[in-house]
């Protein structure tokens, strides 16, 4: 799906806003388009108008500090790989609020061939990252959770599946450390010999105090040994 044209009547810091998307010639040109400006201009409530208008806008959106709720709207001519067009408009409301260029209401469904299984949040994780997202998917990547901080992720690798790399841990991880396993595990034998191996060096110490006593001890022996040499290289001596 692209867009032909975005139109923001009411919403956010919009008023009349008008943008055209006209499509390039697919033999001369690439069908992109950059939108940019410098910060507070606006980028990031333009980045919200097209997901509400794909998609509701919230019951409580904070884009109403300059229309009022029943003035928000949001129009857009989109199109579809089939070459469907479709003109529509988005009002705030809770229910019938996608309506056709005339005003009349339509259908969410409407919007199923061109927006195909691509759900709000599918959306916004793939192609409606802002700052916000953007901190939230940083702060689920290190926590290790959530849809976004792989999705993120992933980008990082050149659209890699971060499952594939996540599986690959998980089996080095496996090898190395599995509950309470024991067998083709490696860590668990592994600090269950050096806790042996731990037990045996304080067995084999010695204390410097019984190192003294041992010396000392040795030292009365060797006195003691002299002494008794002496009586009896004196007794030999009468016994010729």
């Amino acid at each position: 799906m692209r867009f032909r044209r975005l139109g923001i009547p009411a919403y956010g810091p919009f008023t009349d806003l008008a943008l055209e998307f006209p499509a390039g010639e697919a033999a001369k040109s690439a069908d992109f388009h950059l939108i940019y400006s410098r910060n507070e201009a606006g980028k990031s409530s333009l980045l919200r108008a097209i997901r509400d208008l794909l998609y509701g806008i919230h019951a409580q959106t904070a884009d109403n500090f300059l229309h009022d709720y029943k003035d928000l709207r949001i129009t857009a001519e989109i199109e579809n790989r089939a070459g469907q067009r479709l003109a529509v408009q988005r009002r705030k409301g809770l229910r019938n609020t996608l309506l056709d260029a005339a005003g009349t209401a339509l259908g969410d469904a409407a919007l199923v061939p061109f927006l195909g299984p691509v759900d709000r949040e599918f959306f916004t994780t793939m192609f409606g990252l802002g700052a916000r997202e953007l901190r939230e998917g940083a702060h689920e990547l290190l926590q290790g959770r959530g849809d976004l901080g792989p999705a993120l992720f992933s980008a990082s690798l050149a659209g890699t599946p971060i499952h594939r790399v996540r599986e690959a841990l998980d089996g080095e991880a496996r090898k190395l450390f599995d509950g309470k396993a024991w067998k083709n595990v490696s860590i668990r034998p592994a600090l269950e010999a050096y806790e042996e191996a731990l037990r045996a060096s304080r067995q084999a110490q010695v204390k410097a105090e019984t190192w003294e006593d041992a010396l000392r001890e040795l030292a009365a022996a060797e006195q003691a040994k002299a002494e008794l040499d002496a009586d009896l290289h004196t007794l030999r001596g009468r016994h010729d």
